[in-house]
């Protein structure tokens, strides 16, 4: 029989996993500061690099509004 797991973390999300034989041991987070000044307009990339990073931008467009506004202005501004 499935057993019924609920994970909450400091936010409140409430994780609800129906898995057997399922024992949480750990769970890793990684948040990154990037200074304002190392962040730049996908736009403003190199034509090669734009090439290198357009199937990970189509492939977070699947699941993100934001990426698939960035995917739809570069295909506008490069078409």
């Amino acid at each position: 029989m499935a057993r019924r797991w609920l994970l909450t973390h400091f936010c409140g999300h409430h994780f609800i996993l129906n898995l057997q034989e399922f024992e949480t041991r750990r769970i890793n987070l990684t948040f990154r500061y990037v200074p304002v000044e190392h962040v730049y307009d996908v736009k403003e990339f190199p034509q090669t690099s734009l090439e290198d990073i357009a199937p990970y931008i189509d492939q977070l467009a699947l699941k993100s509004k934001t990426f698939q506004e960035i995917a739809l202005d570069l295909r506008r501004t490069y078409a």
